[in-house]
């Protein structure tokens, strides 16, 4: 009797330690002591070691791979996609200046027209390691790549292209040989004349500048007519470029108009694509804010063959240049000219061939005037 009721106490014992032991934790089949369900020692369950309750084995809980506490994974605190420490909301003129709702950084408040608040680092601005909250590099709060504040590309400070917004007239330079200079033409004034009138028509400011002058004298509707250009008879591409920067340059134009190439296909065709080449790339180096427009030849029935080859090369060597941010522009003068419109030497235009290039040249530059 004494033996079953010892054995009975036994059982009961042993019953209550493994529920002692089930009540305690014994249910966790993992090797850590942190008392969840996973197997690091945190004391979460997202199975990495930091704390912050989510997977990505930081220490903010962004889910990200960084630890600027954004849901980006950029490295830096503004919660965009860049790398620059900007939000692109908009320019600033002065750090930390708001231009949204400061409390959606980290319940930042507007003092005095600035966000203060517990981030410093991420004010209404998100100001960039370039100054400002665009993410160009630069500190002039567009999206160019250039420091003047306008998004034209060039770095004058307007936003219209290269000719002044002051009132000022826009200085185009007329370039190249015989045909700029109007050999020909009844006044020896070629597509100039026609081109300046078809401006004034229009209403645009324009001048012509240069170190030669030629043509007729007076006016078109009230406007005195500039003479000067840049253009010399029986000149090659080589030559021409001889004359930069003096005196071609003397008086910077805003558009160079540049036509050369002919007497090259007269006397040496071959690399004249690669000295007019080096010819624009002069001409940049002089006038980087200039906008060059470069022809395609008239043809030269006589040397048709060379013009083509000639020709064919200058789209490539224009979108080269554009493609490196230069302002260099392809106009066509081969195409749709009218051969039967020339002198008799089948080499210069006459005054009806001259127009013909002044309404070609005009509609390449038009949208660039004032």
């Amino acid at each position: 009797m004494n033996t079953f009721f010892m054995r009975y106490l036994l059982a009961i014992c042993l019953s209550l330690i493994v529920v002692q032991m089930t009540a305690c934790g014994g249910s966790e089949s993992t090797s850590d002591t942190d008392a969840d369900s996973d197997s690091d020692s945190d004391g979460d369950s997202d199975g990495d070691s930091d704390s912050d309750g989510d997977t990505d084995g930081d220490s903010d809980t962004d889910g990200d791979s960084d630890t600027d506490g954004d849901s980006d994974s950029d490295g830096d605190s503004d919660s965009d996609s860049d790398s620059d420490s900007d939000s692109d909301i908009a320019p600033c003129e002065a750090p930390n200046e708001c231009h949204s709702d400061c409390s959606r950084y980290n319940g930042a408040v507007e003092v005095d027209g600035l966000c203060e608040g517990a981030d410093a680092g991420d004010m209404c601005c998100d100001m960039g390691s370039d100054g400002d909250s665009d993410s160009d590099g630069d500190s002039d709060g567009d999206t160019d790549g250039d420091s003047d504040g306008d998004t034209d590309g060039d770095s004058d400070g307007d936003s219209d292209g290269p000719c002044p917004t002051d009132g000022a007239p826009c200085k185009i330079l007329p370039f190249g040989d015989s045909i700029t200079f109007g050999m020909s033409s009844s006044q020896n004034d070629g597509y100039r004349y026609p081109l300046f009138c078809l401006a004034v028509d229009d209403s645009r400011n324009i001048t012509f500048v240069g170190g030669e002058a030629d043509g007729r004298s007076g006016d078109y509707n009230g406007k005195a007519f500039p003479r000067n250009h840049q253009g010399h008879s029986g000149w090659t591409i080589e030559q021409i470029n001889g004359l930069l920067p003096s005196p071609a340059m003397d008086d910077p134009p805003h558009i160079v108009l540049l036509h050369i190439g002919t007497n090259d296909m007269n006397g040496n065709p071959n690399g004249a694509p690669q000295r007019l080449d080096k010819l624009i790339d002069d001409i940049i180096s002089n006038v980087p804010d200039a906008y060059i427009f470069v022809a395609q030849i008239i043809p030269l029935p006589m040397r048709a063959s060379d013009v083509d080859t000639f020709n064919a090369a200058i789209p490539g060597i224009v979108d080269a240049k554009a493609a490196n941010g230069k302002h260099v522009f392809l106009v066509d003068h081969f195409t749709g000219f009218p051969t039967n419109q020339m002198d008799a030497m089948q080499v210069h235009p006459n005054d009806t061939g001259y127009k013909w290039m002044a309404d070609t040249w005009y509609k390449a530059i038009k949208d660039y005037l004032p």
